[in-house]
């Protein structure tokens, strides 16, 4: 369970609530809502290295010659108000995905607090 204060993801968990999380599993993640954690990464809107975002990863153009096509992951928001968590050259093995959303329990509604963080506990 976590207290969510998710600006960024709030078109599918409002913000302020309380959401029910299930542990992430294994399996495809491209395209999945998931819950985060990267030691290198610092939220645009929390400053902390947990995010709730959309889970992308795609080739970048490796460049004349070279033997490695690249890739970068993508943390998109839902709220076209926040802004992307752009990962490049980052092994997805780095990249802990904990969890996905299972259930809203409960919302406080307060529009006056735009934050974006997550309380896990």
């Amino acid at each position: 369970m976590a207290h969510v204060e998710p600006r960024s993801t709030e078109l599918l968990i409002p913000d302020l609530s309380w959401s029910l999380f299930g542990r992430y599993t294994g399996g495809s993640r491209d395209g999945k809502v998931v819950l985060v954690q990267h030691h290198d990464i610092s939220d645009p809107e929390t400053g902390g290295s947990y995010t709730i975002k959309r889970y992308r990863r795609r080739a970048v153009g490796a460049g004349a010659g070279s033997e490695r096509e690249r890739a970068e992951t993508l943390l998109e928001p839902e709220n076209p108000q926040c802004r992307a968590i752009v990962l490049k050259d980052t092994d997805a093995e780095t990249i802990r995905l904990l969890a996905e959303p299972v259930e809203v329990l409960s919302t406080v509604s307060n529009a006056s607090d735009a934050r974006c963080s997550v309380y896990v506990g």
